[in-house]
């Protein structure tokens, strides 16, 4: 008897610390506390397996990856849990989740977006939602729930003032084509136009970034854009649309400042990024004129004043 009782004891013990070692390898890779803390508590309170709608039951992993900027679901037959073949079937941006809503029905826990930028994979095929959603133990949902969005928020509110020179053009500009409706027709139109932007340049990729997030999650919403600059970006003379330009992303910039509460000493870190970016990106543009550098920069003229 009591070698059964150790043979159990045993065995426990090496689920557990495989358990432990999943969980370290989720961490290894996060340098934020706030991340680590949410990841944490997902791997300890994330239900391990789920059963769908056919009944199958499939073996589930979600990990906080911080370097590309995503929550993901992975997930894998349990049958070939054997096997490492695990598929990512869910993914959202940790920027763009504006709230957590939990389910005792299905004992589920929700990440919400207020656009479509969560992408769910079918067969390989990538979809645009409002949601990512995962499977939770029901007794702890409600706690965990709050704990995760407390992390992801001040998170958020911190990584949103440590941005690199191409994080901040794109954040701005993604936030400014949301607030103003744009059509995902004129940002693709915009992309297309490469005149309106310099080579390798990080200020304008920036841009280049946001219309391109914007035109994929929008694409199947019906706006009529409500922006004075609509008119001039969709003119045919150069030197009109390249103003136009310079004027959203410097409005999109002192938008973001403002939505976000940056200080004077935070505004004049991100200027001074912004400005060695453009210093850069000018030895590339071999004269040519940059309007998404010449917007971002243009607080720093306003200090100045």
């Amino acid at each position: 008897m009591q070698k059964i009782v150790l043979s159990i004891l045993l065995f426990l013990n090496t689920l557990f610390a495989v358990a432990q070692e999943k969980k370290k390898d989720y961490l290894k890779d996060i340098k934020s506390f706030e991340i680590r803390k949410a990841q944490s508590i997902i791997s300890e309170f994330g239900h391990d397996y789920y059963s769908l709608s056919n009944g199958k039951l499939w073996q589930q992993a979600v990990h906080i990856n911080e370097v590309q900027g995503f929550i993901e679901c992975k997930a894998r037959p349990a049958a070939d849990s054997a096997m490492d073949d695990w598929k990512i079937i869910q993914r959202i941006p940790l920027l763009r989740i504006d709230t957590i809503y939990h389910s005792y029905d299905d004992s589920t826990i929700t990440f919400i977006c207020n656009y479509p930028f969560a992408e769910q994979y079918t067969n390989g095929e990538a979809s645009r939602h409002l949601y990512f959603r995962f499977h939770a133990k029901v007794w702890k949902i409600r706690n965990i729930s709050w704990q995760i969005w407390n992390d992801l928020s001040n998170y958020k509110q911190n990584k949103l003032k440590e941005l690199t020179a191409r994080e901040t053009v794109q954040e701005s500009v993604l936030n400014y084509l949301l607030k103003h409706q744009y059509t995902a027709l004129l940002t693709q139109q915009l992309l297309a136009s490469n005149k309106i932007f310099v080579s390798k340049c990080n200020i304008c990729n920036g841009t280049k970034d946001a219309l391109s997030n914007f035109s994929k999650a929008v694409k199947d919403i019906k706006w009529k854009a409500n922006d004075d600059l609509i008119d001039s970006l969709k003119n045919e003379n150069h030197n009109v649309q390249m103003r136009a330009l310079e004027t959203l992303v410097s409005r999109a910039v002192d938008d973001f400042y403002i939505q976000n509460n940056f200080s004077k000493e935070e505004i004049q870190r991100s200027q001074t990024l912004l400005a060695a970016e453009r210093k850069k990106s000018m030895g590339l543009a071999s004269g040519k004129k940059c309007a998404s550098c010449d917007g971002a920069c243009k607080k720093e003229e306003k200090n100045g004043k």
